[in-house]
């Protein structure tokens, strides 16, 4: 019984459920670019929710792992997370932002969700690509940099 419990306290709630379906695209969910220059110099994007389902990485992300996930063709409302760390000379340390996103993936393939930070307009840009060919599937979505501490809580509401 106690072992059951300890695996239930693990699951992550409102979890999002790969489709079983062989329609569907693959979406690379999180990308950590930790190559600047030390550990206090990051930046890393991430789709905590797939139509307001909880994306839960599990240990797909431990050593630089991408969290791929399935989806079905068509519209999706997604909600990412971007966050950089510039050691002193950042504008917040860290700096994150949430952006919603609505995609449209028509065709079967291998995307990865992305980004940069734009230092001069203060913002973060993010985009779904094909990782095949980098050409960018999506819009570019813009998101002000934002200052983040350890008590930061997000609750979102997909409308």
């Amino acid at each position: 019984l106690s072992m059951l419990l300890l695996l239930v306290g693990c699951t992550t709630p409102n979890a999002y459920v790969e489709p079983k379906t062989q329609q569907y695209f693959v979406l690379d969910c999180y990308h950590l670019d930790d190559s600047k220059e030390g550990m206090f110099n990051w930046e890393s994007y991430s789709v905590d929710m797939i139509d307001g389902k909880n994306v839960d990485f599990g240990m797909g992300i431990i050593g630089g792992g991408k969290a791929p996930k399935k989806l079905t063709l068509g519209k999706h409302k997604i909600l990412a997370q971007a966050k950089f760390h510039k050691g002193t000379n950042s504008p917040c340390m860290p700096c994150g932002a949430l952006i919603p996103m609505t995609i449209n993936i028509k065709k079967s393939g291998h995307y990865r969700f992305t980004g940069r930070v734009n230092e001069m307009d203060a913002k973060f840009e993010v985009w779904i690509e094909d990782v095949t060919t980098s050409k960018k599937v999506t819009k570019i979505y813009t998101r002000e940099l934002k200052s983040q501490t350890s008590n930061d809580v997000y609750i979102p509401i997909m409308i």
